[in-house]
C-alpha cells in the first residue's frame, strides 16, 4: 500500500509540476501581451491628440462651408433682385402705322358686344316667370 501511495504521490507530484510549467508558460505569454499593450497605450495619447485636432479642424471647416454657402445664396438673391425683370430678345424694327380697318374692327366689336349684352338682358327678363304684382 505504501508503494502504491508513493507511486500515486509521485504521479501527483509530476502532474502538479506539469501544471506549474503550463501555468508558467501562460504567465509568460500574458506578460508579453501586457508589454505589447503597454507599448500600444503609449501611442494612444498621440493618436488621441491627433484625432481631437482633426475633429476641431473639421468643425471649423464645416462652419466655414456653411457661412460661405449662405453668402453664396445671399449673393444670388441680390443679383436676381438687381437684374432686370424683362429681357429683350428681339428689339422692335421701326414703327408700322395702324391699319384703318383695325380701328373699324375694334369699333364694330364694341358695338356688337353692347347689342348682344342688351339683347341677353331682355331675353333673361323675358324668361323670368316670377310674379311681381298682385
Amino acid at each position: 500500500m505504501q508503494s502504491e501511495l508513493a507511486s500515486l504521490g509521485g504521479q501527483l507530484l509530476e502532474a502538479v509540476e506539469a501544471s506549474v510549467r503550463v501555468v508558467g508558460e501562460q504567465l509568460a505569454e500574458q506578460s508579453n501581451e501586457g508589454d505589447r499593450i503597454r507599448q500600444a497605450r503609449q501611442q494612444f495619447p498621440d493618436l488621441q491628440n491627433q484625432l481631437q485636432a482633426l475633429e476641431e479642424q473639421r468643425s471649423i471647416d464645416q462652419a466655414t462651408f456653411s457661412f460661405l454657402q449662405s453668402q453664396l445664396y445671399q449673393a444670388q438673391i441680390t443679383r436676381a433682385a438687381i437684374g432686370p425683370y424683362v429681357e429683350v430678345i428681339d428689339p422692335a424694327s421701326g414703327a408700322i402705322p395702324i391699319d384703318p380697318r383695325g380701328r373699324m374692327n375694334v369699333v364694330l366689336g364694341a358695338l356688337l358686344g353692347i347689342i348682344l349684352g342688351v339683347g341677353a338682358a331682355f331675353f333673361l327678363e323675358y324668361l323670368d316667370r316670377t310674379v311681381r304684382t298682385s
